[in-house]
């Protein structure tokens, strides 16, 4: 079952040898250029943990779909503005090894979770909790616009609504398990 993989996935990532890891949503896409400007900012920048996409929506067919497309037009330009990843985002990013090693051996020490994982299993929104763990173990996060990637759009106001509960209260169980 889909915890059960979670749950794996937490202590497998932990053992990957090599040097970075490219994590990707199966309803994403990534812009051609997406795995060699990571690997080069990560190159470039060795206080940077990791490297995540800029999302955006699939092509809108609908009223409810174009205003999801406008509030990830919006969030990127907030990231363009800013230059600030606020959420290394769960499309896609590029980690690398050693700090996703790190984190496993912070988790149950400096770190919520259990010794040895990655991923918190216990957190519902495993990329907003790893983005406080790199940053609580000192990380650098960035999130180039010309990273881009491209994600699917939810189409019923139920899918929404659903995704966004699970989005915020995901961050809220982690503000609470990290502290504000």
């Amino acid at each position: 079952d889909s915890a059960s993989r979670t749950f794996a996935a937490a202590y497998q990532l932990a053992q990957i040898e090599a040097e970075n890891v490219l994590v990707l949503d199966a309803d994403t896409s990534i812009a051609p250029t997406f795995v060699e400007e990571g690997l080069a900012l990560l190159d470039a920048r060795p206080a940077l943990g990791a490297v995540g996409g800029v999302f955006r929506g699939t092509e809108p067919t609908s009223v409810l779909e174009q205003l999801q497309h406008n509030e990830y037009e919006r969030y990127a330009v907030q990231i363009d503005v800013t230059g600030r990843t606020a959420v290394l985002t769960g499309t896609a990013a590029l980690v690398r090894t050693d700090a996703l090693a790190a984190v496993a051996r912070a988790r149950g020490v400096t770190l919520p979770g259990p010794p040895g994982a990655v991923y918190d299993p216990g957190a519902i929104t495993e990329d907003s909790e790893l983005t406080l763990a790199l940053r609580t173990l000192g990380y650098e996060l960035a999130s180039p616009l010309s990273m881009s990637c491209t994600t699917e759009l939810m189409p019923t106001p139920r899918d929404l609504h659903r995704q966004r509960v699970r989005w915020y209260k995901g961050m809220l169980d982690n503000l609470r398990a990290y502290g504000l």
